[in-house]
């Protein structure tokens, strides 16, 4: 439900987000305050024992056009990975564990979701797990070579006639778009697979994950 919901909400495009943002026209109950660095802060009142805090990015394949094709999908896979503050996503798991806190990363297009959601008396600890996600990734080797393997091997299943929906949206979006940046592929091409490192990682992670985006 929550991914489908999340589709729904993000469905009209990363530019109608941020007018939605701008405006502080997301919902009766929402209260939109804009930071002197640039970030919104969106904030819902919740009832009951749970609570999530959540960071939206205008930031996907769309954004590749200065960078290597590809880049995207490798962030994608190693979202909650390894930071300064926790050694593995283990750790993640061991520090969100006494709340009952999960992590959840989606990633689109033109917009990427990062949320953790846990026991209200953990809220603290989510946000430090987030910033650190987004902020203080290490992307070592190890983790690159994971996420090259994952992505050869999704391309592989693609080959042998696995879910083609990944596939046909890509082709559709690059044969109607192909002119402007929505028509990038989401999907790392093969022939970047193996080429893309860790300082293309690391620039396309510089350019847009910042609190203007």
């Amino acid at each position: 439900w929550y991914q489908r919901r999340v589709r729904e909400v993000f469905s009209s495009g990363a530019q109608d987000l941020g007018k939605k943002f701008a405006t502080g026209n997301i919902g009766n109950d929402t209260q939109v305050t804009k930071l002197a660095s640039g970030l919104r802060v969106a904030s819902v009142p919740q009832s009951g024992g749970m609570s999530s805090v959540g960071v939206v990015l205008e930031s996907g394949a769309r954004d590749e056009n200065n960078h290597k094709a590809g880049v995207a999908h490798f962030l994608e896979k190693m979202s909650f990975g390894s930071t300064a503050k926790f050694e593995s996503p283990d750790h993640v798991a061991s520090a969100l564990e006494p709340y009952g806190g999960i992590t959840e990363a989606l990633h689109f297009r033109d917009v990427a979701v990062y949320s953790v959601s846990c026991l209200s008396d953990g809220l603290e600890t989510a946000t430090d797990v987030l910033s650190q996600a987004l902020l203080h990734s290490r992307f070592t080797e190890g983790e690159i070579e994971e996420a090259r393997e994952s992505i050869a091997c999704e391309i592989e299943m693609f080959k042998l006639g696995a879910d083609q929906e990944p596939i046909v949206t890509d082709c559709v979006h690059h044969a109607a778009y192909g002119g402007s940046t929505v028509g990038n592929f989401k999907i790392c091409p093969a022939e970047n697979l193996m080429s893309i490192n860790r300082g293309d990682i690391m620039s396309f992670h510089t350019a847009n994950f910042r609190p203007s985006k």
